[in-house]
């Protein structure tokens, strides 16, 4: 019994796991999904971490980080996850102690800085605590200032 080429590669091809030859879609086998799950998690988990690389250092004092400036919405939650907290008002409804760092920027005394709208995102992790704050900028918003301080700071 004579078998063409078309039908020996047809057999070969599904005896490999290969889909037909010519463009059928490729059969993957049990190793290479294990290995494809394996590579997602690793991604996922690399992620996790460079998220929390702000809070593994000891949570003591107040500390600006400046890679944090000038970033969108966007890449800060890229590099930093969902903040547990965001918060939307007017620069002259914050004046306790807490939000004084913005004074350096947006002093009060300065007509129009009261109505200046503000973001605040709060990121927790463990003992530590990360605040970004964000303005808005030729109307995209951005990040100009933050603080990570410990959980239990009393500002």
């Amino acid at each position: 019994m004579a078998i063409s080429r078309l039908a020996m590669g047809w057999m070969m091809a599904s005896f490999l796991g290969c889909g037909a030859p010519g463009g059928g879609e490729a059969v993957q086998t049990a190793g290479q999904k294990e290995r494809g799950a394996r590579k997602e998690q690793e991604s996922r988990n690399m992620k996790e971490t460079k998220r929390k690389t702000w809070a593994k250092s000891p949570c003591t004092g107040i500390v600006h980080l400046p890679e944090l400036d000038r970033l969108t919405p966007a890449e800060l939650e890229a590099q930093l996850g969902a903040p547990r907290n965001k918060e939307s008002f007017p620069r002259g409804e914050r004046q306790d102690e807490f939000h004084v760092l913005l004074e350096n920027f947006y002093p009060l005394k300065k007509a129009g800085n009261r109505d200046v709208p503000l973001q605040e995102w709060t990121w927790t992790e463990k003992d530590c605590q990360l605040t970004v704050w964000l303005h808005e900028v030729s109307g995209r918003w951005i990040s100009f200032v933050n603080s990570r301080y410990s959980a239990s700071a009393d500002f």
